[in-house]
């Protein structure tokens, strides 16, 4: 999900830097240093926005798996092995 926010803002500032260049009449070694720098600087917030959408659609698939199945330490779900019904022998 990072990266492909990252890469997505990153294209559409390069994008809308080339049309609203072009579109205003601009040199092209305006419009290409200008576009470059729009989707560096587009693409670093990507990269944060990507990263705090990550963490939060994490979260929440934590949250509804531990509510369907349960927190693995919970006495429901565990296993109770008791020394009797092992077969290794215990010393004496």
């Amino acid at each position: 999900m990072i990266r492909r926010t990252t890469a997505s803002l990153g294209l559409l500032g390069f994008a809308i830097a080339i049309f609203a260049g072009l579109f205003n009449g601009h040199s092209y070694e305006v419009i290409i240093t200008r576009a470059l720098s729009a989707m560096a600087i587009l693409a670093g917030v990507g990269m944060v926005v990507g990263y705090c959408a990550d963490h939060v659609v994490r979260e929440y698939r934590t949250k509804q798996y531990l509510e369907i199945f349960g927190h693995p330490e919970t006495p429901e779900n565990s296993v109770n092995v008791s020394s009797e019904n092992s077969s290794t022998p215990t010393p004496s």
